[in-house]
Parts: structure tokens; sequence; C-alpha cells
């Protein structure tokens, strides 16, 4: 007889793009909440974008009651598969069910008042879901599980204090046995690739970003280079992949420490390539002789958030960056061997026209300046709990949600904000479509024939976007029908 797990573990659908892609990103969160307590304890990882009966695979496993259910969720549509997954529980059992990740992290009390769970775990959870594992063996007291939220038998909400910060070098491998790691290899050109962290945090605080709220995130953090590259070798080896993604909010906080990994990875002669996340503003400190030493190591591509096109628009969210920045950053990248993607958003409190049009025409000229730099798809701004930005936005008539339901429609494709003029929503929508056309981001889908109409719409989406022309999109609609449940 198959064994049942003592724990399990959901990690839930998140967007539409998950609909015509194979392969995603590692869940991570998962993972690392099992790294301790995988060594005493089976545990079972079920992922909703993988297997498309995972409910029936959840209802098995509660079949034998495992001690907890975990489920980790960010703020959108992601809880509302959460909560999915967390009812299924609940109808057929009367096992715990768990929540941890950014939105819980953020909003305790309130995801507590969901029927539909009974605990949550906020902030970092390698050590603190196995206190919390150890309470449902009857081997610690409630009040020494760290970072635990929960109702006591007077139905008052407690939290217990905060765990110190992981030691990011002292964390052993993951147990990459609870998942198919085939699932998770993604593709960059003919490159084989997994996602790792190096490093967790961000020092920085822009107007819209949910590290504002999160104590957690707000030390940077990162592994020394030596690990780093002990991590790259054993995912090499062990999944014999060509190279690694980081999945940081910032890499190059210490540029120092970067240089040292790359220069590793040539002294090892890894033949690996890595892309990361980055900040413009950090990346500019680096000279030509550096990025040749990173270029040489291995990097392939750097994500930069840069958000807005108008400095008036980029100081208004406290990005820290001017428009000067950007472009002169982008002119480095030409002819390295490093692609740089560039990460904007649209519609954003007090925006007008006339910054739209600003970041319309940033994107158009920094691809025309470097043939294989990529922009990201073009989202319109989503508040987030817990920062500055959220807070003017419930100023211009923004109805903060109250439960979790209502969170859940706070999805990347909702435009329907106070704010925003029926045809700005519309313009928005639009934009977003023609953005995922203008570079080669058609090279990274796992469906050949979807790959093959972006690539026939690519110079259609370039000359409507350049020229404002947001008219009619028949594409759009086809798209609408692919993507529909």
């Amino acid at each position: 007889m198959l064994r049942m797990a003592d724990i399990v573990l959901i990690y839930p659908k998140g967007s539409f793009l998950e609909k015509v892609m194979k392969h995603h990103y590692m869940p991570l969160p998962l993972l690392n909440v099992s790294v301790y307590v995988s060594k005493e304890y089976s545990v079972k990882i079920i992922d909703q974008r993988t297997n498309k009966h995972w409910k029936k695979a959840l209802q098995n496993e509660l079949k034998t009651s495992p001690k907890c259910v975990g489920v980790t969720a960010s703020t959108g549509e992601q809880i509302l598969y959460a909560l999915e997954a967390s009812r299924v529980v609940k109808e057929v059992s009367d096992v715990p069910v768990i929540w941890g990740g950014p939105h819980p992290s953020i909003l305790p009390k309130q995801t507590l008042n969901n029927a539909f769970v009974d605990y949550v775990l906020e902030g970092e959870g390698e050590v603190a879901f196995y206190e919390f594992v150890k309470f449902l063996d009857r081997k610690k007291n409630i009040e020494e599980v760290h970072n635990l939220w929960y109702v006591d038998e007077n139905g008052q909400i407690k939290n217990n204090s905060t765990a110190p910060l992981i030691d990011l070098d002292n964390l052993p491998f993951l147990p990459y046995h609870l998942i198919n790691e085939e699932d998770y290899i993604l593709s960059y050109g003919n490159k084989k690739m997994l996602i790792l962290e190096g490093s967790r945090g961000c020092p920085h605080r822009c107007g819209f970003c949910y590290v504002n709220k999160c104590a957690y995130q707000q030390v940077w953090r990162g592994m020394s280079p030596e690990i780093m590259v002990k991590w790259v070798e054993y995912l090499k080896k062990k999944f014999k992949v060509d190279g690694v993604i980081f999945q940081d909010l910032n890499s190059f906080v210490s540029i120092k420490r970067m240089k040292r990994f790359a220069q590793l990875l040539l002294d090892k002669d890894l033949n690996v390539i890595w892309n990361v996340d980055a900040r413009v503003d950090d990346f500019l400190k680096l000279d030509d002789v550096d990025i040749r030493l990173l270029n040489r190591s291995g990097l392939r591509r750097v994500v930069l958030g840069v958000e807005a096109g108008s400095q008036k628009m980029l100081d208004y969210i406290n990005k820290g960056i001017n428009v000067n920045d950007v472009y002169d950053l982008s002119r480095r990248f030409v002819g390295t061997g490093i692609h740089p993607y560039f990460a904007f958003i649209m519609g954003f409190p007090d925006e007008t026209e006339k910054d739209r049009d600003a970041v319309r025409n940033m994107i158009t000229n920094l691809l025309e300046q470097n043939s294989n730099a990529k922009v990201s798809l073009l989202h319109c701004y989503r508040p987030l709990p817990g920062n500055p930005l959220f807070e003017v936005c419930k100023e211009k008539g923004l109805k903060e949600p109250q439960s979790l339901e209502e969170w859940g429609l706070f999805h990347t494709n909702r435009i329907d904000f106070p704010w925003l003029s029926q045809k700005t929503q519309k313009e928005i929508l639009k934009l977003n479509f023609l953005s995922m056309f203008l570079d080669k981001k058609y090279e990274e889908i796992d469906n050949k024939f979807m790959r093959f109409l972006a690539m026939l719409y690519k110079p259609i989406a370039r000359f409507r976007f350049k020229h404002d022309l947001l008219g009619f999109l028949l594409a759009l609609k086809l798209k609408e029908l692919v993507v529909s449940d």
C-alpha cells in the first residue's frame, strides 16, 4: 500500500499565461519550508499548475489525515485558487490548514478571518514551519512556534515572536526529490535552466512594492559567492541543466559579491549561463571591465525594473533613478552578449496621457537601440497593501478589499480603478496585449504553434504600439478565446 504524506503542501495557480506554458518556475516557497521538516516527515507537494488532477490528488492524501495542509499565496488571482484548495480540505476533513507567503504575511489577521484558514505563518518558514509541525506532533507548545498567527481558545487572534532571519549560507540543499524537476526546467534559447535563490530582501523602498510592509524582506541578505557557486554546481550535475535563473528581488546590492561569484565560475570552469534581476542604478556602478567579466562567466540576461517612462512618474513612485540612467545602461549592453529585459508598468494614480506616451516611447527607443533587448508585459499597476502608494489609491477612491475573496480579484488584468477612465483602461489593456509581441519573447513559449503565431504578429504589434494605433485588435479577441476557461 502506497504510504500517504504526513504533510501536504499546495502551490496554487496564478495567471492566464500558465495556460500556454508547459514548464513553470519551481515552487521555491514550498521547497524552502520543507528543507528541515522533510528530514523527519514525509511531504507531498501538489502543484496546481502542473497537475490537472490536483483536486483528486489532494482528496486522496486527506484520506489518511495528514498533520496539516500548507498553502502559499500572493496577492491576486492566486488567492482564489488557494481558497479552492483550502475549501477542498475542509469539505472532507478536519485537517488544519496553514497559509504562508506574501499576502498572508502582509494581512495575517484578515487571512485568519477566513473559515478555510486555521493558521498563518508570517515571513520566512524554514524554521518556523518545522516548529509548527512539531507543535502538531505535540512536541512543542504553540507559543514556541515563531512567526505563527492563530486563534486561541477564547477566540482571540494571537501572534508569536518573530524568528531570526535565515542565514542563507547555512541552508542545506533543497529537497528536490519532492518535485518532478522536468516540470520546472525552463528554456533560454536552447539552454535548460532552473531557478535558484541567491539572496533575499531589498534595501530600497519603491512606493508600490510589498517590501515596505514585509519586515523580513526589508533587510537584504545574500549568499556568499562560494556558496552560490556550490548551488550552481550542484544543480548542473544533478539535473543536467545549462544554467540558473536567480529568483531574487535584487541580486546586485553587493557589486563585490557578484564580481567574486563571476570570477569563481570562471575559475572552476563550470561553463554555465545565468540570469538575474537588478536595479538600473546598481548596474551602472559596474565599469566595462566588470561587464566583460560577468559576460565571460555566463551572465546572459539582466531584468531591470524601470516601471515608468517620465521623470515625473519615476519620482512619484520613489524609484530612485532617472530617465537618462536607463538609456545610458541600455547603450552599455549593446554588443556585450548580456541582454537587458526592461520591466514597465502603466496606470499609476496621477499618471497622465503624456506619462503613458513616455512609457511607450521609451520602450520603442530601447528596442530600437538594442536588438537583443526585451520588455516585460506592460501590466497595469496593481495596488498592493501596506505601501505608501496604496494609501494614495485609497484617497483616490479605491475600495480596500475586506476578504480573501475580494483580494483574489486584484489580479494583473484588473484595470477598473477609480483614477482610470474607461478610455484609459481600454488603452492599457491593448498596450498590454501588444507588448507580448514587441520583441523575441515568443522564443520562450513552449507551444510551437503559439510561438509561430507570435513571431508572425511581431512586426504588426511593433508598428501599432509605436504609432499608438489602438483601434480594434482582432488578435486580442482571439487571445481571449484561447486563454478563457
